[in-house]
């Protein structure tokens, strides 16, 4: 047999038996239960994804301008599939509170962390320093609760937040936790980024995977609250962003501490305000 045909049906031969052995291992994995366990998970999160959405979706019409509608959504299933932060919502957290007494943290805080003015876009969010964080529901519905008589009244879902947000040192140990409320429609909260280094280490803000720093902080926080809603059926949907204020001195860190601790009895003055659909 002439060399080139012998080679020529070993090739053949091989590139038999390779395909015979992917389709035997596509089989194998295909019935393994972990993946099958997988996929049924995948599967049951972006079909919540899609039914949650797809009434806005069928809404458009001619006209409208649906950037920011692709930019939520886009936002929703990165949160649903996201697996680069710890999941806050498997915690359990038990009665305690990682925030401490104003009075201690004003006077560990007082003029370390003075900030000259700059343009923020250059600005090191895993820098140590205070930061006031708004983040909002989408649509600003009242998931999280109401305010009777000037004092918030929890859902489970606004108890959960809570819950999550006194979590976050749990899962960012450099992270010290002063003022925390949650509204109707939104959370307000002082996040303290307190690194033994004096922080740092991301770069300026910047677009891409980022870690131990505000972004990811507040990410983490998100999809907690994200997956407690998901996992007892509750429609419920984060504004893809969120606000933030570098704390520059004593007398803005009093002001934003006062504001937090005063949202609920000045509710319906609050530039989140947004009456109940109820």
């Amino acid at each position: 047999m002439p060399r080139n045909e012998a080679d020529t049906r070993a090739t053949a031969v091989e590139t038999q038996d390779f395909a015979s052995l992917r389709t035997s291992l596509r089989t194998s994995l295909q019935d393994h239960p972990e993946l099958a366990a997988y996929t049924e998970t995948i599967t049951a999160i972006f079909t919540q994804w899609r039914d949650v959405h797809r009434p806005r979706l069928m809404a458009l019409t001619a006209g409208d301008r649906p950037r920011d509608l692709i930019e939520t959504l886009s936002e929703a299933l990165l949160q649903a599939f996201s697996v680069e932060t710890q999941d806050f919502a498997s915690l359990q957290p038990q009665p305690r509170s990682h925030s401490r007494k104003r009075t201690d943290i004003m006077e560990k805080y007082r003029g370390k962390y003075r900030i000259p003015s700059a343009r923020w876009a250059t600005w090191d969010y895993g820098s140590n320093a205070a930061y006031f964080v708004t983040i909002c529901i989408d649509d600003r519905t009242h998931d999280f609760g109401e305010v009777v008589d000037g004092e918030m009244v929890l859902t489970p879902l606004g108890q959960a937040a809570t819950d999550c947000w006194q979590a976050i040192p749990d899962h960012f140990p450099f992270v010290v936790l002063d003022g925390f409320v949650a509204m109707p429609n939104h959370v307000h909260g002082i996040i303290i980024i307190d690194k033994p280094d004096g922080g740092g280490g991301d770069g300026p803000n910047r677009f891409g995977p980022q870690s131990k720093n505000l972004a990811s902080i507040v990410r983490g926080y998100k999809i907690g609250v994200t997956k407690f809603a998901r996992q007892h059926n509750i429609a419920f949907q984060w504004q893809a962003r969120y606000h933030d204020h570098v704390i520059r001195n004593t007398g803005e860190y009093e002001r934003i501490r006062k504001y937090i601790d005063e949202n609920p009895q000045k509710w319906a003055e609050d530039r989140y305000y947004a009456p109940s659909s109820s």
